[in-house]
């Protein structure tokens, strides 16, 4: 019985670590009353598993094999994706991408953990070492867990992928489709991982590759942002200037003609005054003071 109680729990912890790495992308962007809606109801989810699988063992309505093992790991991630995508919103490609990063790199983690196992076990013995095979599975996934961190804050954090949903419209269904073809193995009571090694190996490859390629071309991606930017601010400054020489240039003409008119302006007054044509002189400087634009003095408000 206790074996069986150990077992549904390791079962149901066994989810959680792939469902913090489905939250990591989005924690800079939820508000802290819905970060602890999802800790809630993903508690109420592991509880309803955990006591569901350990009644189930407890009343022998189940029983602890290696084949109900893999459809537990096969569906009950369900439930988590659905209150991903129903309180994380509008992310539905950007969800799906990061669940089938996930799940390849759970797949790997239990193909090594089985590895691991089996090389000390016999096959035929397996489903009496099904707990040391979830609990050295959880400790291999928490062990290189810092590396798929990194990799999804660098792309969606850093980057600022999680916003660019034209990105994730055509390729979220890669890594996904990957990780199904696997599914196909689900229904074999024995453990596999030793058998079809070499389809893990290359399934595992294809999921770090397509991580790098995503990577570089995101990167990629955010310096031609960064510079289709900075060539904005570049035009902008560049208009500015521009606007600024025409007005420089407007401003120069309005100087020569005024230079000119104040040349003519000066002669006609010498020659006045030279001719004695006081009052002359005088009526031409009134002209001019009419001429001139009213001067409003601006006074700075008390």
């Amino acid at each position: 019985m206790y074996y069986a109680l150990v077992l549904a729990f390791l079962l149901a912890f066994s989810l959680l670590p792939p469902v913090y790495i489905r939250y990591v992308p989005f924690q800079t962007i939820i508000a802290p009353r819905t970060k602890r809606t999802l800790i809630g109801t993903y508690s109420v989810i592991f509880l309803c598993e955990f006591l569901g699988m350990g009644t189930a063992f407890y009343t022998d309505a189940l029983a602890p094999t290696w084949l109900f093992c893999k459809f537990f790991l096969m569906f009950a991630w369900i439930p988590y994706f659905l209150v991903n995508l129903c309180i994380i919103r509008p992310y539905i490609p950007q969800h799906i991408f990061i669940l089938g990063m996930q799940s390849i790199y759970m797949i790997s983690m239990h193909t090594l953990s089985m590895n691991i196992l089996l090389s000390w076990v016999p096959a035929s013995q397996f489903d009496d070492y099904i707990v040391a095979h979830e609990a050295l599975y959880i400790l291999l996934f928490i062990l290189f867990l810092p590396i798929i961190r990194w990799f999804f804050l660098k792309i969606f954090l850093q980057h600022q992928a999680i916003h660019r949903p034209y990105i994730w419209k055509y390729c979220c269904l890669i890594p996904f489709l990957i990780s199904v073809n696997q599914g196909f193995f689900m229904a074999s009571p024995s453990p596999l991982s030793q058998l079809y090694i070499w389809p893990r190996f290359f399934n595992a490859l294809a999921g770090i590759t397509l991580a790098m390629a995503v990577y570089q071309g995101i990167s990629h991606l955010s310096q031609r942002l960064i510079i289709h930017k900075k060539n904005i601010l570049l035009q902008n400054k560049l208009q500015q200037l521009r606007q600024y020489a025409r007005s420089l240039d407007a401003s120069y003409r309005r100087m020569s003609v005024l230079r000119h008119d104040t040349r003519h302006q000066i002669r006609i007054l010498s020659a006045l005054l030279q001719e004695k044509n006081t009052d002359e002189a005088l009526a031409f400087i009134h002209t001019l003071q009419q001429e001139l634009p009213p001067h409003t003095e601006k006074r700075r408000p008390s």
